[in-house]
């Protein structure tokens, strides 16, 4: 019984255009015979539901009833549009701040990550006297960078959380089908990729002298080149997604 309603309910939704054009026809049609007053079989069946031979003029009530008919049918339809419309456009807004939080996060890490790098390298040209201590001495400079180092790794920490949970509300976000499959492949692509970034700053080891070489070791930079394509791939995708949306939404589809 659920199934023949829905599928009564979809069928009148799909075609309430049409009923509403047929109605209006059939009114314009009863209307021009009740004008022609010519009297047959037909036409006066039409003359007798629509003509007051009392005050000799047209009875609008059953024009009144088929014009209400056909405002219920529009306000209904219309409603429908709007909130559809509504829920689809609150649903874009929420999902387009997700993805921009990612995109957000990620630009902050690449940040946090850039100066963890930074901080490394010039440990190692203190010690080779390429550049001057930053404080007193090079073993003052290098305890305050490592200190700044423990604080960076500990807010890239907190920011893999944010973006882990940004993630996966971004996916929650879609139902499964081949545009939504890619905007979810894309922002996955970009995890797992960072992963790659998380496993190897939680390898390194602060205090010891060959920190800067393990770091570079571990080919940690040409890993941002790949996160800068995929992030601009995870942008346009979104973009060209939520405009196709849009235009959906403002139709009320």
């Amino acid at each position: 019984m659920k199934k023949i309603k829905d599928y009564c309910r979809n069928w009148y939704d799909k075609n309430v255009g049409v009923i509403l054009v047929w109605l209006l026809v059939i009114l314009i049609f009863l209307t021009i015979n009740i004008l022609l007053l010519k009297i047959d079989n037909f036409q006066y069946l039409i003359k007798l539901c629509f003509w007051n031979n009392k005050e000799e003029m047209v009875n609008f009530t059953p024009i009144t009833v088929i014009i209400a008919m056909l405002t219920f049918i529009y306000t209904r339809k219309k409603f429908k549009a709007d909130l559809i419309s509504k829920s689809r456009i609150e649903w874009l807004n929420t999902s387009k701040k997700i993805s921009t939080d990612i995109i957000i996060e990620t630009d902050k890490i690449a940040s946090k990550v850039n100066t963890l790098i930074a901080n490394y390298s010039n440990i190692e040209k203190m010690r080779d006297g390429e550049i001057a201590p930053f404080f007193e001495d090079i073993e003052t400079s290098e305890k305050m960078i490592q200190q700044k180092n423990l604080e960076l790794i500990s807010e890239i920490n907190t920011s893999r959380y944010i973006l882990q949970k940004n993630i996966n509300l971004f996916k929650m976000q879609f139902g499964p089908n081949a545009e939504n499959d890619l905007l979810i492949e894309r922002s996955e692509n970009i995890w797992n990729i960072f992963l790659l970034v998380f496993e190897q700053i939680s390898n390194f080891k602060i205090n010891e002298k060959e920190d800067f070489e393990k770091f570079q070791e571990n080919k940690i930079e040409p890993l941002f080149s790949e996160i800068e394509n995929l992030i601009i791939g995870f942008s346009e995708c979104c973009r060209e997604y939520y405009k196709n949306e849009w235009n959906k939404a403002k139709k009320g589809k």
